[in-house]
């Protein structure tokens, strides 16, 4: 029975490969049959600097939703730091900052 399963494409290869083959949009790293990127006609041109700090095991969900705010923005108004600890908070929030859906802090 083992070789059988072994012989499936399906159980040769783990998720993560499986999800690589799919096209996908260079922009929304979306599949291209659900790219949403022709719903943004433009960039939006904003006097606002955008700090996502994102978590590592965020960067594979299926929303993807930090690509498509960098798409929707100005390349220099969107700044994507990943790690599970932020040491340098006070650098990054050097000008005056506001914090959207926080965690808990320590």
């Amino acid at each position: 029975m083992d070789d059988l399963l072994k012989e499936l494409p399906l159980f040769n290869e783990t998720l993560e490969e499986i999800a690589v083959q799919r096209p996908t949009c260079s922009v929304c790293a979306r599949p291209i049959t659900v790219c949403v990127c022709h719903a943004i006609s433009k960039r939006l041109q904003v006097a606002t600097k955008v700090i996502v700090l994102q978590h590592p095991a965020e960067q594979n969900r299926q929303l993807r939703t930090v690509p498509l705010l960098k798409a929707s923005l100005e390349e220099d108004k969107c700044t994507v730091l990943v790690g599970k600890k932020f040491k340098n908070l006070e650098e990054i929030t050097s000008v005056p900052t506001a914090l959207l859906y926080p965690a808990k802090m320590p």
